[in-house]
This record gives structure tokens, C-alpha cells and sequence, in this order.
């Protein structure tokens, strides 16, 4: 196929000089059909390494390994491609891999020679996963292609590529409008949405971020935080101390808010998450912010015996920080839905530094609850995916409810230590 007939904004994925072609934007844009017909092509032309990932993939079912296979047929390569059950090799030595990020980066890191890297559905990998990913694709003229539709505009995805992209990219974005093979079914239900749900429309069509993702748990609490001006730069005051409040995981993240405590306010005025780290990593991580700290708060886990680890995580908090307390929040039936409101009873006091929380925003932002294909919501227990954040900031509105239950109403005006 002649790549002068892709859309003008696709001719880009058969340029090899720009380090990483970022192609976002809304429903029908043809971004992710464009890229699998262009490595197809490409991988004819010449032998290629190309590894198709994303965030989670928990079987080649979850991969675009279909795409692939649809678009062979389609451009009569069947007799040059060899489609197996997890690859897909090419007569010349062109090879498709296929793996995700999250539970599989130290399989991926393995992996040598990879000429070009497809992220699909891109808006849902962490920040953990891209600086991972990046340095691991460090063969001469190596490409990462980044596809995704936005979803909220803290995500690591959108602000690293779309807001400040790094050199050598090429940034398309991409509608229904720039498909010239937009198809009338799929029209049809476009304008159905314009008509009845706007916002969404925005979103889904237009490709531009929204606020809050369907079914957010917080999405209320978070509108208010945005509109009373809780979303801002904070100050650190060294003359008061830090606390913190964990969610422990490995394969899972592993996520700390740090707070100040200023009158009944909660300025949250750094956050760190990380994943596949041990917790001295994180140990030394709050060291190097260089705040004071007197009081850690860790989850009823932490006490724990965890593999390959001498000590539990509370013994090894508390050592790192003799002069600080560590309380451990204890586990009970129902502690999820009870925490749920206990930070939403919480919200009206918090105070988010918004660039060093920024990734904390997102998971709070992006932590739902399951919604049917009417958006009600479907079971009173969140979706896991992104649940680390909230989880550690479980731990803060439960202390802070054993606390301060008779604490009065948060203040309209706000403190010195906010600008």
C-alpha cells in the first residue's frame, strides 16, 4: 500500500527521525489503525524489532495483536507475515512482541534490540512505567510511538506529550475529521452524544481532557478543591513538621502523601510513588526531601513479614526515623467503604500542592467506581486500577477522623502558606 494514502496527519509514522510520534485525540481519528498498517509496512520493507505494549495487558487478548492480523489481511501480506499465538514474524527477520508494562517491565528491560516501541492506549501509564520504559529503548534511530485517546489532564501520558513534549517529537492530534474513512455508523452515534451528553462529547469525540473520568469516586470533592482555589502551590513551612501516610505495594505501587498540618488544614505538599522498589528506596526518597518529620501512618499490613525482607516495614520505618512515631491503622470489615467516607468527610480541609502531587491528582481522578454502559454505577467497591493514592490517603482521613471528630468547619479564607 501506498503510504501517501494514509491521512495527512499519519504520513508522520513513515518518517524515521523524530525520536517519539505522539498521536492523540478523540474517537474515529484512525490513529491506531494508521500505526499498525505503517509498521506492517514498514516491517516489509525492512527487518524490524517493534515490541506493541501498554499499561496492563494480562493476555495477548488485551494486545492489538487482532489489529494486526485484521489489517495483514487487509493489505494482502498474509504470504510475508507468520501469525503466531503471541508474535508475529515477518519472511525478512521483521518481528511483533507483545507485552505490558506494569506487571511485566523487568521482562520488557530484557529485551535487546527493539527498533520501534507502540504504546497503545498510552493515557493510563504511570510515570514509574515510561521512566522505566524510555532508557530501555536505547538502540541508534530507536522510535517509541505513543497513541491514546486523553482522559484527564494530570495524567503522566498528557503532560509528558502533549503539554511539554520532549525534543524530537512530532505531536499530532487527531479527530473524526481527519479520517477520510469515517464511517456513517459511527457518525451516527457521534451526533447522537453531542445531543445528549455534551461534556462527554467533548471527551470522547473532540479528544480533549475532562475533569473527572465516569463513576469517579471523589469527582465531587475534587470540582469543589479545584474551585476553592485547594489546588495550587504550597509552601513548605520548615518551622512545622511532616506527616506521612502510606500504601504499601510492590507489584502494585507503592504511594506516600506528605502533609503539614496548618490550624484544621491539610496541606498535602509533596507526594512519591514508585513501583518494584523495596522500602528503603522510599525510605531514602523522604530522607532526600530533607522535611521534619513526626508522625508516619502505614497500613494495618505493615507489620507484615514480607518476602526477602528481614524486617517489616513498620520495624524499618521505624528505625529510619527514631524520632518519629509510627502508627499503624488497623484493619476492620468494611474499611474501604468506611475510609471512602471518612476522606470524602475529610476533603473540604485538603490542600494539594499541584505540580509535586500531581501524580497523586491523577490516581484520585482516575479511581472509580465500575459504571455500566448507562454510566450508573455498578457495586459499592472501586475499581483497583489506580486505587494506590487513594488508598494512602485512606490512611490520613482515618487518623484524622480518630483525631479531630469534633473539627470545625474548614475556614473559606485561605492560609499564608498557600500562594
Amino acid at each position: 500500500m501506498d503510504p501517501v494514502k494514509f491521512p495527512q496527519k499519519l504520513k508522520c509514522l513513515f518518517d524515521p527521525e523524530p525520536r517519539y510520534i505522539v498521536l492523540y485525540g478523540g474517537r474515529g481519528g484512525a490513529k491506531s489503525w494508521g500505526v499498525a498498517r505503517a509498521l506492517l509496512i514498514r516491517g516489509a520493507n525492512s527487518p524490524i524489532r517493534i515490541l506493541c505494549s501498554r499499561e496492563i495487558q494480562r493476555s495477548i487478548g488485551e494486545s492489538v495483536h487482532q489489529l494486526l492480523s485484521d489489517q495483514i489481511k487487509a493489505l494482502n501480506l498474509e504470504g510475508f507475515y507468520e501469525i503466531l499465538n503471541n508474535e508475529i514474524r515477518g519472511k525478512n527477520g521483521t518481528l511483533f512482541m507483545f507485552g505490558g508494562l506494569k506487571h511485566n517491565i523487568a521482562n520488557i528491560k530484557s529485551k535487546e534490540g527493539i527498533d520501534v516501541v507502540w504504546v497503545e492506549e498510552a493515557e493510563k501509564v504511570t510515570k514509574n512505567s515510561w521512566d522505566t520504559l524510555i532508557p530501555t529503548i536505547r538502540k541508534p534511530g530507536s522510535q517509541i510511538i505513543v497513541t491514546f485517546n486523553p482522559d484527564i489532564e494530570e495524567s503522566e501520558t498528557y503532560q509528558r506529550f502533549v503539554v511539554d513534549p520532549p525534543e524530537s517529537s512530532i505531536v499530532e492530534k487527531l479527530t473524526y475529521r481527519d479520517n477520510p474513512w469515517f464511517p456513517d455508523v459511527l457518525d451516527q452515534d457521534r451526533i447522537e452524544m453531542q445531543k445528549k451528553d455534551p461534556v462527554s462529547y467533548d471527551n470522547v469525540w473532540e479528544g480533549n481532557p475532562r475533569a473527572a473520568i465516569e463513576g469517579a469516586v471523589y469527582k465531587k470533592e475534587l470540582d469543589q478543591a479545584r474551585e476553592e482555589g485547594r489546588i495550587t502551590t504550597l509552601e513548605y513551612d520548615a518551622s512545622k513538621p511532616c506527616n506521612t501516610y502510606w500504601d504499601i505495594g510492590h507489584a502494585d505501587c507503592m504511594s506516600i502523601w506528605i502533609e503539614q498540618k496548618v490550624g484544621q488544614n491539610r496541606y498535602l505538599i509533596d507526594f512519591i510513588q514508585g513501583q518494584y522498589e523495596k522500602v528503603p528506596y522510599y525510605i531514602d526518597q523522604l530522607h532526600q526531601k530533607g522535611y521534619n518529620y513526626s508522625l508516619h501512618v502505614l497500613p494495618h499490613d505493615a507489620k507484615q513479614d514480607r518476602a526477602n525482607a528481614e524486617f517489616t516495614t513498620h520495624d524499618m520505618v521505624a528505625k529510619a526515623f527514631p524520632n518519629a512515631r509510627v502508627h499503624v491503622n488497623p484493619n476492620f470489615a468494611g474499611a474501604v467503604k468506611a475510609g471512602i467516607q471518612a476522606v470524602r468527610n475529610v476533603f473540604p480541609f485538603l490542600y494539594f500542592d499541584k505540580e509535586r502531587c500531581r501524580e497523586g491528582l491523577y490516581s484520585l481522578k482516575m479511581y472509580h467506581y465500575r459504571t455500566n454502559h448507562e454510566g450508573r454505577v455498578q457495586g459499592e467497591t472501586p475499581s483497583h486500577d489506580f486505587s494506590d493514592a487513594p488508598d494512602a490517603l485512606r490512611m490520613l482521613a482515618m487518623a484524622f477522623r480518630q483525631s479531630d471528630k469534633k473539627a470545625p468547619s474548614p475556614k473559606k479564607k485561605h492560609s499564608i502558606y498557600a500562594r
